[in-house]
């Protein structure tokens, strides 16, 4: 999907049956603003850049927050939805075979690996829509 203002794509980066999870900021060290989802867990995402497609650029973001490298090939797009804040954001997965090294960049505090069947016992604060549509690719994929 090319880009329009207030586009915005992410990947869910799967591997041995663990998705991973990122906790955003609350401040922005450079600008010292509040990041919007501050504090929330959360995928890998960012802005679309003018004329990019969202699946270059969850494959950038992944990259820039997390140091992690993902092939065209392993990469699928699932699906798009409007956030609250008023964001168009394009969903996408990548299954991993090998769990992959994290390495955050200042955007986010913390990561785990939670495990894919257990989404429902997730106790920490997150975007009910996003967790929506990882859960639809989770049901999707386990029939």
């Amino acid at each position: 999907i090319m880009s329009v203002k207030n586009d915005a794509a992410g990947v869910f980066v799967v591997s041995e049956n663990k998705i991973l999870l990122v906790k955003r900021s609350e401040i922005c060290p450079i600008s010292k603003n509040k990041i919007s989802y501050g504090g929330y867990w959360s995928f890998l995402c960012g802005s679309q850049e003018d004329g990019e497609a969202s699946i270059d650029c969850a494959i950038r973001e992944s990259y820039e927050e997390a140091r992690i490298k993902i092939k065209p090939s392993s990469i699928e797009y699932f699906s798009s939805i409007c956030n609250s804040s008023g964001w168009n954001l394009h969903i996408h997965f990548a299954e991993l075979r090998k769990t992959p090294k994290v390495k955050l960049n200042f955007e986010h505090v913390a990561y785990l690996w939670w495990d894919i069947g257990s989404l429902d016992s997730f106790p920490y604060k997150k975007e009910e829509k996003l967790w929506g549509e990882l859960k639809k690719y989770v049901e999707k994929n386990n029939n």
